[in-house]
């Protein structure tokens, strides 16, 4: 799924997140120099230059292994890497958030990975505060002797209140335009579908990767230090 989506963005022109395996011609650092050494995620820092520079990176359909963390405290350390890395690129080549720079510019940058982040860090910290929230109620409830009660009242009228809220009719067509898009990537691909691995993925992974996004920005606040 990630794969055709960056696939899609090469045909806009948008692509700048490289891959597990990524190839520049050596022309473009003889004229513009290498990578700078002070950012922590040296690839999206090239992509990004190549992208300033005018330049297109192309999305090629080749299979290649990567090594991925197999331990919580691996992957925790990669992410926050990776999380501090964007974001020092981010600030370096604010200047590309642009109509300059076409759809990358007035799209990718400032929608996909900028404004998609901020909406998923508010929604993290809403979400830990209505539990928060919810369990000191319930412990001061309990104080005073009210038992929580936990009532589930299904029936046809719920039901139509229920599927006739616009956030829910929203969410479902997101859902079914999630599921075909993910058939058309599988397809093209000729793999199979494990669809626990993708509820996984898509249900609990990208939360995961916003509280390490979230403790990300803590460390940088606090002056932190995150290396590799």
């Amino acid at each position: 799924m990630v794969s055709f989506f960056r696939y899609l963005l090469e045909k806009v022109q948008a692509l700048c997140i490289a891959p597990a395996f990524h190839i520049f011609r050596s022309e473009f650092f003889k004229t513009h120099n290498f990578y700078d050494g002070n950012t922590l995620t040296e690839d999206f820092e090239i992509a990004l230059r190549v992208k300033s520079f005018g330049y297109n990176i192309a999305f090629v359909e080749n299979k290649v292994t990567t090594i991925v963390p197999e331990k919580f405290q691996a992957l925790r350390k990669q992410r926050l890497r990776w999380w501090y890395g964007t974001f020092q690129n981010l600030i370096n080549y604010k200047h590309l958030i642009s109509p300059k720079y076409g759809v990358f510019g007035m799209f990718f940058l400032p929608v996909s990975v900028i404004l998609s982040n901020i909406l998923m860090m508010l929604a993290f910290i809403i979400i830990i505060y209505g539990i928060i929230v919810n369990i000191f109620n319930i412990i001061y409830d309990s104080s005073i002797g009210l038992l929580p009660r936990f009532m589930f009242d299904i029936n046809l009228f719920s039901l139509t209140v229920f599927f006739s809220d616009p956030r829910i009719i929203f969410s479902l067509f997101g859902i079914i335009i999630f599921v075909i898009f993910m058939f058309l990537a599988f397809g093209k691909g000729n793999e199979k579908i494990n669809f626990i691995d993708y509820f996984l993925f898509t249900s609990v992974y990208g939360w995961v990767l916003t509280a390490f996004c979230f403790e990300m920005l803590l460390k940088w606040a606090f002056r932190f230090k995150i290396n590799w």
